[in-house]
């Protein structure tokens, strides 16, 4: 069994974040604006995109366990999300409600 280091967390494989997540990622390169609790708009990339979550990168860490919102042009606008994980400059979201899928298929196609 192959053991992977998570932060101070190890999990077998089998247990690692990309294996627990509850819906399929969609590599992608979309720009957006993750705006935090207090109104500061940030400029961000989402990285990688599910109904459930997203990966962004932007120039202001977020600690875990703060609220955004995310804005994506006309598509999605100012959708709630928690900062699930942070490393950098890169965050991992989780939506508040899910995407509907129609939206996620209209972000991903482009």
């Amino acid at each position: 069994m192959r053991i992977e280091m998570f932060g101070s967390e190890t999990l077998p494989i089998s247990q690692a974040p990309e294996d627990r997540r509850a819906a399929q990622r969609h590599a992608t390169s979309i720009a957006a604006v993750v705006e935090t609790h207090d109104g500061i708009a940030l400029a961000a990339e989402i990285a990688n995109l599910s109904r459930t979550g997203f990966c962004a990168r932007c120039a202001l860490s977020l600690p875990r366990g703060a609220r955004v919102k995310v804005r994506v042009g006309d598509a999605i606008r100012r959708r709630p999300a928690e900062v699930i994980w942070q490393f950098g400059q890169e965050i991992g979201c989780r939506f508040v409600t899910p995407l509907p899928q129609k939206l996620l298929a209209t972000l991903i196609d482009g």
